[in-house]
């Protein structure tokens, strides 16, 4: 029962949204349906309505739809069979659309990717409303002896403009594909300030070609605010060019407002095109450089305590040794756990997982933010500091991380006790060691730390040259 109420329902909201939006297009066009319109939303609505709700949904909506065009029809004055036969074509024109475009993107189509944005344009936009022209077309050649010219045309770009000025809208609406903030606001009013110098009052509008500023401007918003905000864009300007040229008035309507309307879909399926396609791109774009940044960060720390690793601790070096070269000064410290051992076999391996990330945390607070700290392997943290210019702070570095790292850690309740070993190397000046070196140094100081009972080392400074 609930099953078949809530089917009503939907049906009864589907059928509703497409009446209203084609009721709204037929009275602002005042042409009527034998004349078309700038875009046949309703297209738009009832294809977005099936890629967005589950497939059991699909027989409802289609009939709710179905319904709509025929009651609207026959309310226009049109026979029967020919509102039966529209009906037919409104409702196939989705279902193909949307049939073909979910076999080839299982799910919600993600419009971020320019493939799934090509593939939503090829199958939405094309082949659904070619199917829906040749129907609709071939039922008013031969039911109402209508010319199949310029009816198929007509139909076709209208009901494609339909699709990409509201199904992308509809699908996109969706956080992540929308991009706030003060580029994305600045682009959109420049949309705005670009569509209102378009579409003024003035005759020479389409002689110097202010309409087409529209489709850079809507690839600016697709740029900055993403493909919810280009599918935003797109509407807003399908709105807004059906608006003016159905009155009579803006650049396309010169010869005419039914030849003003033909143009303006040419003009509206460039620029919606353009826009959701660069947005597509930007997006995508977008998104391997973060994963690839992302990518470059796990493989330049370490996994459990997030801090620099072996790798990237080599990388900080070898940069150190040109500043070694110019004269700067480099301190490098060797700190390893004493008991690592005794804490896993008695408190378990996350207790020990815990040490180890508490230790980074503390040395990387020890240090200053420009040095670096890194996990050089198990229980052993290195800190490269530079600039440090006396062997008083050297040491006054190295007693601030042994007591950081040596401060009783709470784990479930229990104080675990932690003991450390430190070696700090240091040189200054033009020196005769590289800072590799300068990490062997340090790590025979904390080695002789280690075997004198754990505490702080220090290296003999590096030998100037």
């Amino acid at each position: 029962m609930r099953t078949r109420t809530a089917a009503l329902l939907e049906a009864g909201a589907a059928g509703l949204g497409y009446a209203i939006l084609s009721w709204s297009v037929a009275f602002v066009t005042a042409l009527g349906l034998s004349q078309g319109a700038t875009f046949w939303p309703g297209a738009g609505l009832t294809l977005s309505l099936l890629v967005v709700r589950p497939r059991s949904r699909w027989p409802a909506i289609l009939a709710g739809v179905f319904v709509a065009e025929v009651v609207m029809d026959v309310h226009f004055g049109f026979p029967v069979d020919l509102s039966l036969a529209w009906g037919v074509a409104n409702t196939a024109e989705p279902l193909v659309g949307a049939v073909l475009l979910t076999r080839a993107i299982p799910g919600r189509p993600d419009l971020r990717h320019i493939d799934v944005m090509v593939r939503f344009v090829a199958f939405a936009v094309v082949v659904g409303p070619v199917v829906g022209a040749v129907i609709g077309t071939g039922a008013g050649v031969l039911l109402a002896g209508d010319p199949w010219w310029p009816r198929l045309p007509r139909w076709l770009a209208g009901d494609a403009t339909g699709v990409l000025a509201l199904a992308p809208a509809v699908v996109a609406f969706r956080r992540d594909a929308w991009r706030l903030g003060r580029s994305s606001a600045m682009s959109g009013v420049i949309l705005l300030a670009v569509v209102v110098v378009a579409f003024g009052p003035w005759s020479s509008s389409i002689g110097v070609g202010l309409p087409y500023l529209v489709i850079p401007a809507l690839a600016f918003v697709g740029l900055y605010a993403g493909v919810g905000g280009a599918a935003a864009g797109v509407f807003a300007v399908a709105v807004v060019v059906e608006l003016v040229t159905a009155a009579g008035a803006g650049p396309f309507a010169e010869d005419g407002a039914f030849h003003g309307l033909v143009v303006a879909q040419l003009f509206l399926l460039m620029a919606a095109a353009t826009a959701l396609l660069v947005a597509a791109l930007s997006a995508e774009l977008m998104e391997r450089a973060l994963t690839d940044a992302g990518l470059r960060a796990e493989a330049l720390s370490d996994s459990l305590t997030g801090i620099a690793n072996r790798r990237l601790l080599d990388d900080r070096l070898t940069l150190a040794d040109r500043r070694l070269e110019r004269g700067g000064g480099l301190v490098v410290v060797v700190l390893d756990l004493d008991g690592l051992k005794h804490v896993n076999d008695t408190l378990g391996h996350r207790a020990g997982d815990a040490v180890l990330k508490e230790t980074a945390r503390r040395l990387q607070s020890a240090i200053r933010p420009g040095d670096t700290a890194a996990r050089f392997g198990g229980d052993e943290f290195v800190a490269v500091c530079e600039a440090i210019p006396t062997m008083g702070e050297c040491r006054q570095l190295g007693l601030r991380i042994l007591e950081a790292a040596t401060a009783p850690l709470e784990w479930e309740g229990r104080s675990v006790e932690i003991r450390a070993s430190i070696g700090v190397a240091r040189a200054d000046g033009i020196t005769s060691v590289d800072a590799h070196e300068l990490l062997d140094r340090a790590d025979e100081a904390m080695y002789e730390a280690k075997r004198s009972g754990g505490g702080l080392a220090i290296a003999a400074e590096a030998a100037l040259s």
